[in-house]
């Protein structure tokens, strides 16, 4: 059986990005922490959660791209959103 434990910090941005977060994954193989998971919540919108990734330029478009550095699987990755998103609508700012 797998524990998460969400610790969340509030940003002070007036942007979409609302809070960071600090993901722990207790399973019997031991504990795993990811951190800075985003809580993006805009205007009108339901908040939704980013997990870590790099920003680099691609050299060939000169434009600017996201990658990945965690691909989990879609109910371990519904199961760290669910967690964040419940954290964050306890502190008051996510309905959901």
């Amino acid at each position: 059986m797998t524990e998460i434990l969400v610790e969340l910090r509030m940003t002070e941005s007036e942007a979409a990005h609302k809070a960071n977060a600090n993901v722990t994954l207790q399973t019997d193989f031991g504990e795993l922490t990811i951190i800075r998971v985003k809580v993006i919540h805009q205007d009108g919108k339901k908040p939704w959660v980013a997990l870590p990734n790099i920003r680099y330029r691609d050299k060939s478009t000169d434009e600017y791209k996201n990658l990945n550095i965690l691909l989990p699987g879609a109910r371990l990755k519904k199961a760290i959103s669910d967690a964040v998103l419940t954290k964050y609508a306890e502190a008051g700012d996510g309905s959901l």
